[in-house]
């Protein structure tokens, strides 16, 4: 993921939560279902987004790992909260997302590369 942006100040109404995106031949829309704003809880405060056009995340549990990655007319996104981190990446047939409580997040790590 890159393209870190702090909504702490715009909060529930920065753009990157409420655009529902439209995507076409230049840009790809964020999420396919319904915008990010609406996978948030009313009493739950978003801090930070990161976006990723491409890629996705995968999650590491002990029972084994799972990928969430957007498809080609889609992007990925983290959403930082006050309680957890709300993975998503939109796909046609269907945006898939996953959330992680702070209190269980014991490491994060990020890849670069080519490929």
């Amino acid at each position: 993921m890159n393209n870190v942006t702090d909504i702490s100040e715009a909060g529930r109404d920065a753009a990157v939560l409420t655009d529902a995106g439209s995507g076409g031949l230049i840009g790809r829309a964020l999420l396919a279902d319904r915008p990010l704003v609406e996978h948030l809880a009313d009493d739950e405060t978003p801090r930070y987004v990161l976006r990723n056009r491409k890629q996705g995340v995968t999650v590491e549990r002990p029972d084994g790992t799972e990928e969430y990655e957007p498809d080609r007319g889609h992007g990925g996104a983290a959403v930082l909260t006050d309680v957890r981190v709300l993975f998503a990446a939109g796909r046609s047939d269907g945006d898939r997302t996953v959330s992680v409580p702070l209190v269980d997040v014991v490491d994060v790590r990020t890849e670069d590369g080519l490929l």
